[in-house]
């Protein structure tokens, strides 16, 4: 892999691992403060913050892992 492509990968997942982090606050916010309000029509905040939490959990995992598969093949 040449020195480009590994530097776009790597921006790519810094940017998955980032969106998985908003994710995450964004969940927790919304099951936090906005339980039991709609949110713009979707039905219930809970629900909705759950589901963040754990996409962005899963981002976020993904992210990092992907970030350190990339760095160890470098060595």
């Amino acid at each position: 892999m040449t020195h480009d492509q590994e530097m776009a990968f790597g921006v790519f997942f810094f940017g998955v691992y980032i969106l998985g982090g908003t994710l995450v606050l964004a969940g927790i916010f919304l099951i936090s403060f906005m339980s039991g309000q709609d949110l713009m029509g979707w039905g219930d905040a809970r629900p909705i913050g759950y589901f963040f939490l754990a996409v962005g959990l899963c981002l976020s995992v993904g992210g990092i892992r992907s970030l350190s598969l990339l760095l160890e093949k470098k060595r």
